[in-house]
């Protein structure tokens, strides 16, 4: 019998959406529930690679793929072809690629925010989220405001994004900062090495930093919805950009069932640190989508879990 997330009978490599055209690594099972796996800034699709591996042991398929202005052939002009209404139509896109049928979305970073806002926006296509290291927005700017959070100064480099030219301009004169200053947020090396790769000499950096001036010309209400599908949090409490307070703020903003899973020694890089212990997290929040589980009773109540 075909799980009610398989969608469909052949491979995608690739989908269409606004004239852009995306690449997409899809890998395990064929007809195994669907997981979308969301990347962010700066890296691509490749990221999830890991993660994506622990998942496929698990009998699930995912679908990654390299997001909009990460590809010569996606790579849309302007801050408003990023804002979070076109972006999130690409997720829709790949979903009817994928057959239409709900699937999970499991999002980092930038691609966590994605995650928020698509689950917000089309939760009849959403089957299950999981946030990795980035808090609802709703709760990220309650955290902004608390003058006893640190978010503030740890999104300084949002504010920098928004100047025109001048973060390419320091990235592409200062090299060794950018690397640095990835190091320091807890990246692997190897990693860094793949973001020089892929998005810096491939000419994607402008296209990732249009990420985030899309975001302040974008729905703010829509983006702070609530959300009403099972929803899990994924943060590691060493994570050096998004602090504990917008952590702690998100169950506010799910009416759905809510899980909070926190890495202990984690940085803000979890899918490249601790993928298997990320598809562990999945897997375990959701055994209703594993033949072998019984279904969750849906008036258990909300509850969280540190580890």
């Amino acid at each position: 019998m075909t799980p009610s997330g398989a969608t469909s009978p052949t491979r995608i490599d690739t989908f269409e959406n606004e004239g852009l055209t995306f690449s997409v690594a899809d890998t395990g099972p064929i007809d195994g529930e669907v997981i979308i796996l969301l990347h962010g800034f700066p890296q691509t699709g490749e990221a999830w690679e890991p993660t994506a591996a622990a998942l496929n042991e698990a009998g699930y398929r995912t679908l990654a793929p390299t997001l909009r202005g990460y590809e010569t052939s996606s790579r849309a002009r302007g801050r408003w072809r990023y804002r979070s209404s076109r972006i999130v139509s690409d997720v829709v896109a790949l979903i009817g690629a994928a057959g239409g049928r709900p699937v999970h979305l499991i999002g980092h970073d930038w691609g966590s925010l994605l995650a928020w806002s698509a689950a917000a926006a089309r939760p009849d296509l959403i089957s299950s989220l999981t946030a990795v290291s980035v808090p609802h927005y709703a709760a990220y700017l309650l955290a902004i405001a608390d003058l006893r959070s640190k978010q503030l100064i740890q999104s300084y480099y949002i504010v920098l994004f928004q100047l025109p030219l001048i973060p390419e301009l320091l990235f592409t004169l200062f090299p060794r900062s950018f690397d640095r200053n990835l190091r320091q947020s807890g990246m692997a090396d190897v990693d860094i090495s793949a973001v020089n790769i892929n998005v810096v000499e491939s000419g994607a950096l402008t296209s990732g930093i249009n990420w985030y001036r899309g975001l302040l010309v974008s729905n703010q209400r829509a983006m702070t919805r609530k959300i009403t599908v099972p929803t899990t949090f994924v943060w590691g409490d060493e994570d050096t950009l998004l602090g504990r307070t917008g952590t702690d703020l998100t169950k506010r903003f799910v009416t759905g069932s809510y899980n909070l899973e926190v890495f202990a020694g984690a940085s803000h890089w979890i899918p490249a640190e601790r993928p298997q212990e990320l598809a562990d997290a999945f897997v375990k929040h959701h055994p209703s989508f594993v033949p072998t589980e019984a279904p969750n009773d849906p008036t258990e109540e909300q509850h969280e879990r540190e580890s």
